[in-house]
């Protein structure tokens, strides 16, 4: 009987994680006074100083210690950039930014940023629409609370450009914000995925508008779709499915621990993940008893599910046995022998003490299949006996028997042989005949091409002497009814013998002739025989 592991003990082994803590901190800002230029009309872009800080600070701008707000001339974008539009002479002057660390407090002001504005005093001419910071490319997990893209153009007259937003070649009229900057979408979901688009242009102009793009993917953290049961039973031997699949924005990759361990499947041939997730054990050994984990894991997060194997093993139980059986020699005879249990059972076929066949041996003429039963062929007379079919595994021993019979084939080694006899002696006719000594000679009323009938009531004509049949004649004297195929032996029936040789009387040497006939039925008798209505009054 098979005990469960589960039942005997809980060894669970969970896969830990270490869990990263991090205390609030921040450095100072990495680079020192700066100077940059911009031409007269065009827009200024000065990126913020970079410092070290966690969590990542809040940043103000301030020019000659007042701090900026964004207008329709100034924008500062999602990455604190500061983006003067269409510059004017005043615009020049010293920029630096305040970074506070709101976890801990802390405040650091970087180095001054003097920006110079060129050409004043030249002709205002229109510029054309152009895009000084493009949407990108980014990525949200579904549920977020919003995502925020933007697009920052400049052109001059700046009070004639004007932004649009387009999804997927869609205009897009809501979320809009900050000048048309930002686009916000709350709550993003997989159906708000798709590419956008902002379009600048001059209101009342020729001048042709320009565009930029970019991708928003929404994740999907992975979930799964089937999961395998807290516990599963095994067989030794066996193969296993411990099933695993998720879903997911991008699709999730699976990983697969035993005990806290990865499953390096590529190294592990007994190990094989397929193609949904699911992991593949075949020809299970007890070592594979333990705890399995599947983490599915891709950008938007990890999820993990576990299930116990345990593997079991199964005492030998012949399901189908050897039955006796009867074969003649020559022949071919399969003795059968089907197993269960785990591991799957080793056979061993006997013949009294003696090994026919196994995983090791085999012997000639004897076959182990692979269901278990034995093939014997061509079977021998000396193979008659009893056979055994052993069943063993690690769990025990299970057994059958069954008698094989193995008859002896029937043959005629000496017949009949043409003779001359003189008339008034007794004629003898031998047919030697080996057979197996439980078969028993008798006879039928009726054997095609055999027919050897007897007139009612009359008394035999032929005997046949016991233990080696032969056809003798009545005694003398002969007569005509002596001619033709009418022999009888005893009890009206037929001799279980052929070729049967035909009797016939030679009046000129006054003696019997015997020769084979080439057919032999009843209307050949009652045509050639004296005796009278042959059909009615004998017996076939």
């Amino acid at each position: 009987m098979a005990i469960s592991l589960w039942t005997s003990f809980c060894h669970v082994i969970f896969l830990l994680l270490p869990l990263r803590t991090q205390e609030p901190d921040m450095g100072s800002f990495e680079e020192g006074e700066k100077h940059q230029s911009v031409t007269h009309g065009e827009a200024a872009v000065i990126r913020a100083p970079r410092i070290a800080s966690f969590p990542r600070p809040q940043v103000t701008w301030f020019r000659d210690g007042r701090k900026i707000p964004p207008s329709s001339r100034i924008a500062i974008t999602l990455e604190n950039t500061l983006v003067i539009l269409s510059t004017v002479a005043p615009d020049a002057g010293r920029y630096y930014v305040q970074a506070v660390n709101d976890k801990n407090g802390d405040n650091k002001t970087s180095q001054p940023i003097t920006l110079a504005v060129e050409n004043v005093g030249g002709p205002a001419d229109p510029i054309a629409p152009t895009i000084i910071i493009p949407p990108k490319n980014t990525s949200v997990v579904a549920g977020t609370s919003e995502v925020t893209m933007e697009c920052v153009a400049n052109a001059r007259p700046l009070i004639k450009l004007h932004i649009i937003w387009k999804k997927d070649g869609e205009l897009v009229s809501g979320g809009i914000s900050d000048y048309n900057r930002r686009l916000t979408i709350p709550n993003p979901a997989v159906s708000d995925a798709g590419y956008y688009e902002c379009e600048a242009m001059l209101r009342s102009s020729s001048v042709a508008p320009v565009a930029r793009g970019a991708y928003l993917s929404v994740l999907e953290p992975p979930q799964f779709v089937k999961e395998p049961d807290s516990h599963i039973t095994a067989e030794m031997e066996k193969v296993v499915d411990i099933p695993c699949r998720a879903k997911g924005v991008p699709p999730p990759s699976i990983t697969w621990y035993k005990d806290a361990v990865v499953v390096e499947v590529e190294k592990l041939t007994r190990f094989r993940q397929r193609g949904d997730g699911g992991l593949q054990i075949s020809g299970l050994v007890p070592d594979d008893t333990g705890m399995f984990q599947c983490f599915a894991r891709n950008a938007a997060g990890e999820m993990q599910t576990s299930t116990y194997l345990a593997v079991t093993s199964i005492a030998p139980n012949i399901t189908r046995g050897p039955l006796d059986s009867t074969v003649i020699d020559g022949m071919s005879v399969v003795l059968a022998c089907e197993t269960s249990g785990a591991p799957r059972p080793a056979i061993t076929w006997q013949k009294g003490e003696r090994i026919l066949a196994s995983g090791s041996i085999q012997l000639p003429r004897f076959t182990l299949l692979e269901s278990g039963s034995l093939l014997v062929s061509p079977t021998h007379i000396s193979d008659a006996g009893t056979y055994t079919c052993l069943a063993t595994n690690s769990r025990g021993v299970d057994e059958a028997s069954a008698d094989l019979v193995v008859w002896a084939r029937t043959r005629i080694t000496k017949p009949p042989q043409d003779q001359s006899v003189i008339k008034g002696t007794q004629a003898s006719m031998v047919c030697g005949v080996t057979h197996d000594p439980r078969v028993t000679i008798r006879y039928s009323p009726y054997v095609p091409q055999l027919r050897v009938l007897t007139p009612e009531g009359d008394p035999p004509r032929e005997a046949c002497e016991e233990q080696v049949p032969k056809l003798r004649s009545p005694p003398p004297p002969w007569g005509s009814q002596d001619f033709g195929t009418g022999l009888w032996p005893p009890g009206n029936s037929v001799l279980l013998w052929k070729p049967l040789e035909r009797l016939w009387m030679d009046k000129a040497k006054r003696g019997v002739n015997a020769r084979a006939p080439s057919s032999l039925d009843k209307d050949t008798w009652a045509n050639s025989h004296p005796y009278p209505n042959p059909k009615k009054s004998f017996k076939n």
